[in-house]
C-alpha cells in the first residue's frame, strides 16, 4: 500500500511495520517473503521509505473515518499496543474481487478481543468526529444483509427507478451512533446507541438499557465497568462525561475537536 499513500502517509505506515508487524516477522523468519504474489515482495522493496524517518500515524491519518462512497467507517483511540481500541463497519456494498459490505454490526476491537455489538445507520447524513477518534454519527435505516439489498435492487430496477442505496435503505426514524474515546466517563471506549436497532450480538448482553427524555439508549463500555448513568437538568452523565441533545441532536460535553 505504501505506493497509494502520501509521503508522510508512507511513513506512519513505516510506524505501523515496525511497531505492530516487524517483531513477529522476526519472530517466524518471515521479513521480506512473497507468500503466493512474489511481485508484492517486489512492490514492497520498491516503496518501503528505509531511509525515512518512521512517522507516528497520529499526526497524518485521522483516527475517525468515514467514506462516503462505500459506507466504510473506523474510529480508533491510540496507536500503541494491544489495549488500542478500533471500531469499524462498512455499510454499503462493493463489487471488488474480496467482497466487502453490508455489515449489520460495528466490528470491535479492543483489550486484545474482538466482538460485534451495536451498529451505524445505513444512510449517514451526520458525521461530526473529534481529534481522539471519537465521533457523533446521525442517519437513517438499518443495514441490510447483502440478499436483502440485492432483492431490493432487483425490485428497484424492475419498477424503473434508479437501485440507489438511498431507496433501498432509507427509513424515517433518524437514529445515532456515539463512541467516545476522551476516556472522560472512566473508561478506554464507550458506545451509545440512541433510538437504534438492537445492539446485542446475541452472544453477549453485557450492555446496558434505558429510557432518557424520550429516547431508547443502549451503552457499551470498553475497558472497564461502565459507570451508572446519572440524569439531570444538565444531561445524562456517564462518570465526567455528559450527554446533552440540542436541538434533537447529540453533544458530548469532553470533547476535542479536529484541528482546522
Amino acid at each position: 500500500g505504501y505506493a497509494t499513500t502520501s509521503p508522510a502517509q508512507r511513513q506512519a505506515l513505516w510506524w505501523f511495520y515496525q511497531h505492530y508487524v516487524a517483531a513477529l516477522d522476526e519472530q517466524n523468519g518471515a521479513p521480506f517473503d512473497s507468500t503466493a504474489y512474489p511481485h508484492h515482495a517486489v512492490l514492497a522493496f520498491i516503496n518501503t521509505p528505509f531511509d525515512e524517518e518512521p512517522l507516528h500515524p497520529s499526526a497524518v491519518i485521522p483516527q475517525a473515518i468515514y467514506d462516503q462512497q462505500y459506507g466504510f467507517a473506523v474510529f480508533r483511540n491510540r496507536w500503541q499496543d494491544s489495549d488500542d481500541i478500533v471500531i469499524s463497519q462498512m455499510t454499503g456494498p462493493n463489487n471488488f474481487r474480496f467482497r466487502h459490505g453490508l455489515e449489520q454490526q460495528l466490528t470491535i476491537w479492543h483489550h486484545n478481543q474482538r466482538r460485534q455489538w451495536g451498529s451505524l445507520p445505513a444512510t449517514v447524513t451526520h458525521f461530526h468526529p473529534a481529534a481522539d477518534g471519537s465521533a457523533i454519527v446521525g442517519g437513517y435505516g438499518t443495514v441490510p444483509t447483502r440478499e436483502a439489498f440485492n432483492a431490493a435492487r432487483e425490485a428497484a430496477k424492475e419498477s424503473g427507478d434508479e437501485p440507489s442505496p438511498e431507496i433501498i435503505l432509507t427509513e424515517p426514524q433518524l437514529w445515532w451512533t456515539i463512541i467516545d474515546f476522551s476516556g472522560a466517563s472512566g473508561l478506554d471506549g464507550l458506545v451509545i446507541i440512541i433510538d437504534g436497532p438492537t445492539a446485542e450480538d446475541g452472544a453477549e448482553e453485557d450492555g446496558h438499557h434505558l429510557q432518557w427524555q424520550g429516547h431508547q439508549l443502549q451503552l457499551l463500555g470498553l475497558g472497564g465497568e461502565l459507570p451508572s448513568p446519572q440524569s439531570d437538568e444538565r444531561g445524562l452523565h456517564l462518570g465526567g462525561q455528559t450527554l446533552r441533545l440540542i436541538d434533537g441532536q447529540p453533544v458530548l460535553e469532553v470533547w476535542t475537536p479536529v484541528a482546522e
